[in-house]
């Protein structure tokens, strides 16, 4: 009896490594890849920037050469204001995407209450969408700014804290965006997407953002910006779901996408800018 449950036993165990080592092969899942395409307007932005990716399926691995991680290069990029079409250029740097410097366009062509077309094409894939600029701004009267030094391990972290009325509405929704800058010349740039909140969801009377790092030696520009509500989904959406990526036991998080024929997100801000150097 003992033999017979051995022989079983080993019996399931080859049966089980043959099983595990099969080749999945012929698997059609149906997929057809898209376009990503991401941008975020702003009149007092240096740059239109665009990007532009091109999915792949989840499963059955990838539909084309191309890695999903990198912007796709020879696409046809645009920005129209119904009169003005712009087209936009590839570029690695000083950020790789489909880019425009902003003082090569037509004055004021980027501004407060322009409603834009986005439109994108690669091969045979086009989508697009509508991007509308908020007229609304935080007054600069109503910033506030507190400055703060901490001291660990003989080092001084220095944090600025920035602070705005809480508005009575429940639709307003605000963006900070914190880009340093080093010397010579401060022309070396790094920006962040660095807080996002939406009023009347915390008590009190101001609305506090997480602090940004004073750098030493780097000049630090926090970017104050009124955005929609689109928008502040589509971050707060993209925030838990990065959260939740390592952990088996939540629901995947469903993006929402406003581009049309594709996935991704088109938003418009209304910026204040704030310098501070250390």
């Amino acid at each position: 009896m003992r033999y017979l449950i051995v022989c079983l036993a080993a019996l399931l165990t080859w049966s089980c490594e043959d099983f595990f080592l099969q080749e999945i092969t012929d698997f059609d899942n149906g997929y057809q890849p898209e376009l990503s395409v991401f941008a975020l307007l702003q009149p007092s932005d240096s740059l239109v920037i665009v990007d532009v990716r091109r999915t792949i399926s989840a499963t059955g691995g990838d539909n084309n050469d191309e890695d999903f991680r990198n912007v796709i290069r020879g696409a046809s990029v645009t920005v129209s204001d119904g009169t003005t079409t712009v087209a936009l250029a590839y570029r690695r740097f000083p950020i790789e995407g489909y880019l425009a410097r902003t003082d090569t366009l037509p004055a004021g062509f980027i501004r407060p209450g322009g409603v834009y077309r986005i439109s994108a094409a690669y091969e045979e894939l086009v989508a697009g969408g509508t991007i509308v600029i908020p007229t609304d701004s935080v007054a600069r009267a109503d910033v506030s700014f507190a400055v703060e030094e901490l001291q660990s391990g003989g080092f001084t972290e220095v944090l600025l804290t920035v602070e705005i009325p809480n508005a009575p509405g429940e639709e307003d929704y605000y963006v900070l965006i914190a880009e340093r800058s080093s010397p010579p010349g401060f022309s070396r740039r790094t920006r962040e997407l660095h807080d996002f909140l939406r009023g009347r969801t915390s008590l009190g009377e101001r609305l506090v953002f997480e602090p940004v790092s004073l750098r030493e030696f780097n000049r630090t520009s926090v970017q104050l910006c009124v955005t929609d509500a689109a928008t502040y989904t589509f971050l707060a959406n993209r925030e838990t779901a990065f959260s939740n990526a390592e952990n088996p036991f939540v629901e995947p998080v469903l993006i929402a996408s406003n581009v049309e024929n594709g996935v991704g997100h088109l938003g418009g801000l209304n910026c204040q800018v704030f310098v501070f150097d250390r």
